[in-house]
């Protein structure tokens, strides 16, 4: 396919790319008036980057750029999946009564995480990802210098600036030794190569060690956990949310993308789960467990949440371990779940924050998502999951102690929802727009919908697995 013609199968990307650039040539305009119309402007390309992506979801595998970007169905699941989020995130600013982020500096840096994380998981290449993954760090500094700066804050972002480079480091170390084990800087053309360590354990758990670590800064994958926790905790919950949510989705998908293109086909699949899998497995766990260990001294809501998050991702990293596509459905359905969680929760306090009665409302159906409250897609994610780990070969005390693992969330939040059923107020009120309340009602509806009717969206994930089809 010649390049003419993939710019034909580019066009969101292309769409992002045109916001960027225009933010770009108007950051420094003094207009007031021209804010507003940049925020309108973020919004509307967004959307129509979402509409473009869902219009081109059918199409099958396009390798663009003499293949350094993949266009499946796959990759075309994760984009609209980080495309919804931020929109969802971006409208929730812009309809937030008195939001303090009324100065457009952060959109640009906004707009760059965006299309970098898009690019991402689109990335068929080592060089494509790893450049990507800097731009996302580097556009992650660049937004959190739009917060006010305290001592404290500044250490954090050198904090970030020092774990940015270090799982970089890490990254292309793993890099250089995937490309010496296998020949060959893409994806798909790896696999053959590797066939040559699939009975090598010890370089196997090595290489895997390596790519999740070099990934998993976003993920707050163990040491990343101070860092992680403390810049969620530290910043804009608008800003720490960019920069840290929505890359770790399109971190997600490229892992899955590159252990399954580059190890698992006719590679590391004709030893089952092997001892790779159970390594992953057992990470997983570690994650969760060290998660749950500062939930006992976390009592602001904000930091539940992020804590809430890490916890959700040693979840899917436990689905992703088992490398089939039962399990990696289960994975991403439970990523789905995540998002509209707390993405809902996002919208509530920011929409609603006029009228507590109503954002209480919507905090305790999102709530009983996080918990697993049957009916509800954290229940249904959740039994996914589990249902495909007791199936596998990974043992079950690993799977017993992931499920009890929830128990904290469960506490937690279930006495959260206690007190917001107490202190609802009863005789205030205060009317909001329809606007307002839009985004948290189509997500609560969402939450409660995809819980009860599953199926459909769950077959829809599973047929999107497209590497297990080649």
């Amino acid at each position: 396919m010649n390049n003419i013609t993939s710019l034909l199968y580019f066009i969101p990307e292309l769409i992002l790319l045109s916001v960027i650039f225009i933010l770009f040539l108007t950051h420094d305009s003094p207009r007031r008036n021209l804010i507003v119309n940049k925020k309108v402007f973020v919004s509307f390309g967004i959307l129509a980057s979402l509409i473009v992506n869902i219009f081109r979801w059918s199409d099958p595998y396009h390798g663009l750029f003499y293949n350094s970007i993949t266009i499946d169905p796959f990759t075309g699941l994760f984009s609209l999946i980080i495309l919804s989020a931020t929109f969802m995130l971006t409208l929730s600013d812009f309809l937030s009564p008195g939001s303090s982020l009324n100065d457009e500096s952060s959109l640009l840096h906004k707009m760059l995480i965006l299309t970098a994380s898009i690019l991402l998981i689109e990335s068929n290449n080592l060089i494509m990802l790893f450049l990507c993954s800097g731009l996302i760090g580097i556009a992650g500094i660049g937004l959190f210098r739009t917060d006010p700066i305290s001592q404290s804050k500044r250490q954090y972002i050198k904090s970030f600036i020092t774990f940015n480079l270090l799982s970089l480091s890490i990254l292309l170390f793993g890099f250089s030794l995937l490309y010496g084990l296998s020949g060959s800087l893409f994806f798909q053309s790896m696999s053959q190569g590797m066939t040559l360590i699939s009975n090598h354990t010890f370089v196997s758990c090595v290489l895997l060690t390596l790519i999740l670590f070099g990934l998993g800064f976003h993920a707050g994958i163990l040491f990343y956990y101070s860092s992680f926790t403390k810049i969620g905790f530290e910043f804009n919950f608008s800003i720490s949310s960019i920069t840290l949510f929505i890359p770790s989705i399109a971190y997600l998908g490229v892992f899955i993308r590159l252990v399954n293109l580059t190890l698992i086909i006719d590679g590391l699949s004709n030893t089952a789960i092997g001892y790779q899998g159970l390594f992953i497995a057992i990470l997983a766990l570690m994650v969760v467990t060290t998660a749950n260990f500062l939930y006992n001294r976390k009592k602001n809501l904000k930091e539940l949440l992020i804590l809430a998050v890490l916890i959700h991702s040693g979840f899917i990293l436990a689905g992703i371990s088992v490398l089939n596509p039962d399990s990696i459905s289960a994975s991403i359905y439970l990523t789905i779940s995540t998002v509209i969680i707390f993405t809902g929760l996002y919208s509530a306090q920011k929409t609603c924050s006029q009228s507590d009665k109503i954002r209480r409302f919507f905090r305790i159906i999102f709530f009983l998502g996080l918990i697993g409250f049957p009916g509800t897609t954290g229940f249904t994610a959740r039994f996914l999951l589990f249902k495909s780990l007791f199936q596998s070969s990974i043992p079950a005390w690993v799977t017993i102690l992931l499920i009890l693992n929830l128990l904290p969330i469960v506490f937690y939040f279930t006495s959260l929802i206690l007190k917001s059923v107490q202190q609802i107020p009863g005789n205030k009120r205060i009317h909001l727009t329809v606007i307002q309340v839009l985004i948290p009602s189509i997500l609560g509806i969402l939450s409660i919908g995809l819980g009860i009717f599953w199926e459909p969206f769950y077959r829809f994930i599973n047929e999107s697995l497209v590497f297990f089809k080649f």
